[in-house]
């Protein structure tokens, strides 16, 4: 996604023509019309990574940003997730480092493989969950979007008078 996200038209606060508005209006309600019935974890993922998808999917249910599309990007989270859980607790078993022996038969401290993997799950983590609000500033956004406009008159009046 390059550049700023896309607002909804009532939340616009640039001036648009009636066309425009009009074009707006449709294309938001193309987005609306894709379906979002079968959001279900791939059968690929294994136990741990199904349970991630669904704590993912439940948590976004009331943002309604989720359609059968995303089945596929979510579950590359939720398999990034599993993988990153998985490399934490072979960490805590075996440590951080491990004894490799070398080609003359001497024996070397090296990183564990494990950190490797934690590090790629981790980034490709964040980078994926970013698209699905999955992190506090593309939360924000995805708030931004879908909020309506707020009225800067009402609310002075409110913090004045009161909500009366």
């Amino acid at each position: 996604m390059a550049g700023r996200p896309r607002q909804k038209g009532d939340t616009l606060k640039k001036n648009l023509t009636k066309e425009e508005k009009e074009i707006r209006y449709k294309q938001e309600e193309l987005l609306s019309e894709i379906p979002s019935d079968k959001i279900k974890p791939q059968p690929w993922l294994n136990t741990r990574g199904k349970k991630i998808f669904n704590d993912i999917k439940k948590c976004l249910e009331g943002t309604s940003i989720l359609a059968n599309i995303d089945v596929f990007g979510l579950s590359i989270v939720a398999n990034e997730m599993d993988k990153y859980i998985e490399a934490q607790l072979n960490l805590q078993a075996s440590g951080t480092t491990v004894i490799e022996e070398q080609r003359n038969g001497t024996t070397k401290e090296v990183k564990s493989v494990h950190l490797q993997i934690q590090k790629e799950a981790s980034e490709v983590f964040s980078k994926l969950g970013t698209r699905y609000g999955l992190d506090p500033q593309s939360r924000q956004k995805i708030i931004d979007i879908n909020t309506e406009p707020v009225d800067t008159e009402e609310m002075e009046f409110n913090s004045k008078y009161g909500n009366l």
